[in-house]
């Protein structure tokens, strides 16, 4: 399956996008502001545990694709 091979920051990209949030919508909703959205994205650093649970919820990701992030995360 080719959405196993993506890497946390496409995950977070690709999830913002297909729902059709903005950086800035997905900040607000994660508590953060766009900028650290864009960083997530751009594998310059990674969500903490605080947002990750507010991530996880506003990108209705599945079981998979949160299990996925999280064995992304522990790389």
């Amino acid at each position: 399956m080719a959405r196993e091979n993506k890497s946390l920051p496409e995950l977070i990209k690709t999830r913002r996008r297909v729902l059709r949030y903005t950086l800035n919508e997905l900040g607000q909703m994660c508590g953060v502001t766009h900028a650290a959205v864009a960083h997530w994205e751009a594998g310059r650093r990674t969500p903490g545990a605080a947002q990750l649970h507010d991530l996880t919820t506003s990108l209705e990701m599945t079981d998979f694709q949160v299990r996925l992030m999280l064995r992304r995360l522990s790389q």
